[in-house]
């Protein structure tokens, strides 16, 4: 769509709420460039060598409080921005829609903190890239594997110079429903009569591990970890409301595509409990020697423990996500019964975890 000269590719919902590309015929003149911006069956042209070490990341206390794991984003970032450079990353809009969106100075960078598990809508933010490093400004830019690789063919295509662009690709479990995420934060809104303002899918005042949610919401309350909160998450780990692209994702590899690769670095406990804590802790690969550069330029600001890369036991730096067994009976749910239901049976919401719990306690008595 970013790429179509003639304005003759928009983007359409499917019933599961993710976008895809049409063409109007009467618009389209073939020109091509739509193919050779498109990164589908690409992978291998923008995936760089498996690195040989990753690095254990903490930013300081104060940073790792407010940031989805060590707070090496926010480092990234504030040596960009304060270099006068520009910075993308995924955001919640005023309607709590995920959507992509340029930065130019630290505060707007703050926004970027956080995980948030709904696929990013693009919309021209390829095409802002674009006209940002053709300006010869510096640009940071974040996002999923697939976002990453779909930025660099499109700059590719449009034979930009990528020497001003640094990419960060994050490790993605998958690309959960943007349509299901709107119906939740709808049910949310209605069940409290206030409109949502906030939202933190890993809040950190109970510790860095696990999903802990909170909402803030117009009337100044603030709603931690109950049924209905926490039921997108919950489902979220089911692997049920994913893109269905993701199970067959080419991307879920050690051969990462952006310059430098961030995630959470699950599993150090078993690899280094001296440096373990429950404060978050960043891994971080670097893939590039643009990666490499500056990487180098922020360590000296963190606390910074290297380790072999084969000690990673994240699944998603291997292989995409499983697929549900559970897929299609739970969309059949919800198209017909919308997402309180599907809360209530997969999203432990209700009537259902109640079920569950005496079900569990029946078989547990039984069993003694």
């Amino acid at each position: 769509m970013n790429a179509c000269p003639k304005k003759a590719i928009h983007m359409e919902p499917d019933r599961q709420g993710f976008l895809y590309p049409v063409i109007n015929t009467v618009k389209c003149v073939d020109c091509g460039l739509c193919k050779q911006s498109c990164q589908i069956g690409k992978a291998r042209a923008v995936q760089n060598e498996e690195p040989s070490n990753c690095f254990g990341v903490k930013n300081s206390d104060c940073i790792r409080a407010v940031s989805s794991s060590g707070g090496v984003f926010t480092a990234l970032l504030d040596k960009f921005i304060i270099g006068g450079s520009a910075a993308v990353g995924a955001v919640f809009d005023s309607e709590m829609n995920v959507v992509h969106k340029t930065a130019n100075t630290r505060k707007e960078c703050d926004a970027f903190r956080g995980s948030k598990y709904v696929q990013s809508n693009m919309g021209t933010i390829y095409k802002e890239v674009a006209d940002t490093l053709s300006s010869g400004q510096q640009l940071l830019f974040s996002g999923t594997p697939c976002q990453v690789a779909g930025l660099k063919e499109y700059i590719k295509a449009h034979r930009i110079d990528e020497a001003r662009l640094l990419t960060v690709d994050l490790v993605c479990h998958g690309a959960p429903s943007p349509k299901i995420w709107a119906d939740y934060i709808s049910a949310i809104e209605k069940k409290y009569h206030s409109d949502v303002e906030t939202y933190t899918f890993r809040d950190k005042s109970v510790g860095w591990r696990g999903y802990h949610v909170r909402v803030g919401l117009a009337n100044g309350d603030s709603i931690a970890q109950n049924n209905l909160t926490q039921s997108f998450a919950v489902i979220f780990g089911k692997e049920v409301m994913l893109r269905p692209s993701c199970f067959y994702c080419p991307y879920a590899s050690m051969e990462r595509c952006g310059d430098v690769t961030i995630g959470d670095f699950w599993g150090i406990e078993g690899i280094d409990k001296d440096f373990s804590d429950n404060k978050g802790i960043s891994m971080v690969l670097v893939n590039t020697p643009k990666g490499e550069k500056m990487f180098s330029a922020i360590r000296p600001e963190l606390n910074v423990k290297e380790y072999p890369s084969d000690v990673l036991t994240q699944p998603n730096l291997r292989k995409p996500t499983d697929f549900s067994l559970d897929y299609d009976a739970f969309w059949n749910d919800y198209d017909s019964k919308g997402y309180l239901y599907i809360a209530k049976k997969y999203g432990g919401y209700g009537i259902f975890r109640k079920f569950r719990y005496y079900k569990n306690a029946v078989k547990r008595k039984l069993m003694k």
